[in-house]
């Protein structure tokens, strides 16, 4: 839209209903006839150059370039604050997920191990298929008594296990990060 000036007015965006009536189509989606590339738009034509093409850079404007290149390696500027800085009040043992120094990949390992899951199917069975708190059969986890990470030698005993439901399972001490504080009888 343009004011009385005849100049186009900020932010005014014209609706693609008034562009079908005046004529014109939208450009997106819109292939344009051979007419409409010879009327409106050069850019097809072979032989096209962009107004920028050929023009050479001063070398005032190389120096220029020149400086604020050499000022953002040497100042670091447009390098984050923070890059290569620690972060000691929330590294180690200040940190909320911290678990004693012991890192959950090998568990994660152990539970597609053959081993894992024959002790898993063994507990189950043993307890058919039902949470020993509170009876249900619905979301079953077999629990370890005694924290995984804490007695590696009983990770696959099967006196060490039982089955919760989610519920009862979320309820006991060594669930989740809670597993790590556990100190058991």
């Amino acid at each position: 839209m343009r004011n009385s000036k005849g100049q186009f007015m900020k932010g005014y965006i014209q609706p693609a209903a008034k562009l079908i009536e005046n004529g014109q189509k939208l450009a997106l989606g819109y292939k344009w006839t051979e007419e409409q590339k010879k009327k409106n738009l050069n850019l097809f034509e072979e032989g096209y150059t962009p107004w920028n093409k050929g023009n050479k850079v001063s070398d005032k404007q190389k120096d220029k370039l020149r400086k604020a290149w050499i000022l953002r390696k040497t100042k670091g500027l447009g390098i984050p604050w923070n890059k290569g800085k620690k972060r000691p009040e929330m590294s180690g043992e200040k940190h909320f997920a911290w678990k004693g120094g012991k890192y959950d990949r090998d568990r994660k390992i152990d539970m597609g191990r053959a081993k894992y899951r024959k002790w898993r199917k063994a507990v189950l069975e043993r307890d058919g298929n039902v949470c020993v708190l509170c009876g249900s059969d619905i979301d079953l986890n077999v629990d370890h008594i005694r924290p995984y990470a804490n007695y590696p030698k009983l990770r696959y005993n099967l006196n060490n296990g039982r089955v919760l439901c989610v519920v009862c399972h979320k309820l006991t001490g060594t669930y989740g990060k809670k597993e790590a504080k556990w100190q058991g009888a």
